[in-house]
């Protein structure tokens, strides 16, 4: 299987150190929906399993242009862009990942989204290269 790949080589450690313990699809469901606070956090899993699917909608591409100063999604104007975030305008915008996919195993499947650098990793290159082929 040559076209495998761990797909945390592009995180940056700035998520927590992560236990040497995978999980099945189905456990990392049933360990997400027995935590209450599950919407209000961030949760890390090791899982051994496969893109099944990406989502590729007609109506939302898989990136968004945003600020190349705090990232957040940016209007287009004619002169350029438009952060409401910064409350600035600028020439030119990033963009950015911003996309569903199915993760699945033996167990289970599940559609996780998959944002920036998680999703040059995914994809196997980076967002602008990505932009300029659409």
């Amino acid at each position: 299987m040559s076209n495998v790949m761990n797909l945390t080589a592009g995180r940056d450690g700035g998520g927590p150190s992560v236990e040497n313990v995978f999980y099945s699809v189905k456990e990392m469901v049933e360990a997400s929906e027995s935590d209450p606070e599950i919407h209000s956090k961030s949760k890390y899993f090791q899982v051994n399993g496969f893109v099944s699917w990406v989502v590729d909608n007609n109506d939302r591409p898989m990136y968004y242009l945003a600020c190349v100063t705090c990232k957040k999604k940016v209007i287009d104007e004619p002169n350029g862009f438009r952060c409401e975030g910064c409350q600035k305008s600028y020439k030119d915008a990033v963009p950015t990942y911003n996309f569903s996919f199915k993760l699945s195993d033996y167990s289970d499947g599940v559609f996780v989204s998959c944002l920036s650098e998680s999703g040059e990793v995914i994809m196997g290159m980076p967002s602008k290269d990505y932009y300029a082929l659409v």
